[in-house]
């Protein structure tokens, strides 16, 4: 075995004598092994200092080294495809989630007649038709969906309460523009007078008798009976499955032929559109067919039906009869004169034209019927908003 030449280590840059020992190739190669595992750059300048070797341990040396390299580029390469792969498996599951929410938004817009674009009134969109029973077998539980829309045009169009998917924010801008009672709350009253009113509507079913329906009809008619409940622990009116709405005064035949601005009958509450607007557009004449309308169904519902009753109305409504027969005498007599001849017919009447006043006219009704006002604040669990104790 030949001797070997001064064999220089590399340290970074610098190199240094490190022996004059006799060096097999065998071992040079071994150097230049752990070399290139570990820092083929270091290999690669060991090799070239280390020339007196013979040629082919030089070429064995760089093939490592460039065998190393190799490894750790196919290494690299397919780290890098397959994050190629993820990423257009990414994009593909990202396209098709697109596509579905498209439809999704699609479909949805057809089930929400919501429309921000209207400045005004917000037309309603999707109906069914009048092909339904009024009179179901269950006169609680009636929550079925109407059937399918026949051929021919109907006179009125149906929507169910569940199919509204009516935001807070919805609701809120709705209250705000029409309803003055929404907008003397305070902010955890008008989050709690919300919460009421998307259940309501969920609870109903919504008839509009005329060509075109807007977003503000369900949400207003409810809202008024939300306004007379707001003090009451149950106040879906679950007797009442029905709001029928006109736009106008309407026809009613029995028990005798007569125009109505409101009515409940059955399981209906029927109120004309122009009059229910008119009541909340003059907030304080003491006239609204809504909260009228709304009297009438509240007490059939916690009186009459004596189903889903509650006992802070049931309790104070006995009271009313007492305070409101003496303020009714009173009325007759023209001892006093706050009425209109209309709520003097009976005493049902009365109690309907009394929560009028007490929204809209509470001052006048306390001034000449302290006790009755006191009795309405029982029986509604609330005071006006122009009145609350300090």
């Amino acid at each position: 075995m030949p001797l070997q030449d001064t064999l220089w280590l590399n340290d970074e840059d610098y190199f240094y004598n490190s022996s004059y020992r006799i060096e097999s190739d065998s071992e040079l190669v071994s150097k230049v092994v752990n070399f290139a595992t570990s820092n083929p750059s270091k290999a690669i300048k060991y090799c070239i200092k280390n020339t007196t070797h013979n040629d082919s341990i030089i070429t064995q040396a760089r093939s490592l080294v460039a065998l190393q390299q190799q490894q750790q580029y196919n290494k690299e390469k397919s780290y890098y495809d397959g994050l190629y792969e993820d990423f257009v498996v990414i994009l593909l599951i990202g396209f098709v989630a697109l596509v579905c929410y498209a439809f999704y938004r699609k479909n949805k817009k057809a089930r929400n007649p919501f429309d921000e674009n209207d400045n005004d009134w917000i037309e309603l969109g999707s109906h069914s038709n009048n092909n339904y029973s009024n009179d179901d077998e269950d006169p609680i539980f009636f929550r079925k969906k109407p059937p399918p829309p026949p051929p021919t045009k109907p006179s009125f169009y149906v929507y169910d309460g569940l199919d509204f998917k009516f935001t807070s924010t919805q609701l809120h801008e709705i209250l705000q523009k029409r309803f003055p009672y929404y907008r003397q709350l305070n902010t955890p009253e008008r989050k709690r007078f919300i919460q009421r009113l998307q259940k309501f509507i969920k609870s109903k079913y919504f008839e509009i008798h005329q060509e075109r329906g807007f977003i503000e009809m369900p949400v207003l008619t409810s809202a008024a009976a939300i306004q007379l409940s707001f003090g009451l622990n149950d106040y879906l009116l679950p007797h009442y499955k029905v709001i029928a709405i006109f736009p106008k005064e309407f026809l009613k035949i029995e028990p005798h032929i007569r125009f109505l601005e409101g009515n409940v009958s059955g399981h209906t509450i029927h109120v004309s559109w122009k009059h229910f607007i008119e009541g909340y557009d003059h907030p304080h004449n003491g006239q609204n067919v809504g909260l009228h309308e709304m009297a009438h169904a509240y007490y059939c519902q916690n009186i009459t039906v004596d189903y889903k009753t509650d006992d802070d109305f049931v309790f104070g409504f006995k009271q009313f009869v007492d305070d409101g027969t003496a303020a009714f005498d009173a009325e007759k007599n023209n001892e006093q004169k706050l009425y209109s001849n209309y709520a003097l017919q009976n005493l049902h009447e009365f109690w309907a034209e009394s929560v009028e006043l007490f929204f809209e006219r509470p001052d006048d009704l306390k001034n000449y019927y302290p006790q009755l006002y006191a009795t309405m604040c029982l029986v509604l669990n609330q005071y006006p908003l122009s009145d609350y104790p300090t």
